[in-house]
Order: C-alpha cells, then sequence, then structure tokens
C-alpha cells in the first residue's frame, strides 16, 4: 500500500461512540454513498406553505437588471429595499 492509499484507511474509517477507540466496521465511503443514493419519497408540498414562501419572497426580492455573456439585458432578482434595510 502507498502512503495515499494508507492515509485513506485512516482517515475514512468510523470508530464507535465510546471513551475507548474501537472499530465499528462502517466507513465514511459507505455511509456517504447511503446518503446520496437514498431514496426519498417525494412529498407534495402544501398549497398554502407555497403561497406564504412566493409572498416572503416576494417581498424581500425585486427585478433587477444585469447583463449576460452577450452584453444584453437579462431580468434578474436582486435584493429588495426591505430586504436591504
Amino acid at each position: 500500500m502507498g502512503p495515499a492509499e494508507n492515509f485513506s484507511n485512516l482517515v475514512d474509517t468510523i470508530p464507535n461512540f465510546n471513551l475507548k477507540h474501537s472499530k465499528s466496521g462502517r466507513s465514511i465511503e459507505k455511509l456517504y454513498a447511503e446518503v446520496v443514493n437514498a431514496n426519498v419519497d417525494a412529498v407534495a408540498p402544501d398549497p398554502d406553505s407555497v403561497k406564504a414562501y412566493q409572498a416572503a419572497f416576494d417581498l424581500l426580492h425585486s427585478d433587477g437588471i444585469d447583463y449576460d455573456d452577450a452584453g444584453q439585458q437579462v431580468i434578474v432578482k436582486v435584493d429588495s429595499p426591505v430586504f436591504a434595510n
């Protein structure tokens, strides 16, 4: 094994939560894969919550002007005066 692989093995293991270090058999690599590959059921958002979010967003943001790579004006959302104060 090379130094990089040794270091990887050292930092990848997740020990048991004890005063004394003991191996748990788990690794950061496996835990990360579980999180990334998790199948989460999509829940439809509550319509009232969506309306409340949109009202808050609209209060805190207003339309502003920016320029794209071609130098053309584009409308973007910027902080509103309410948010800035």
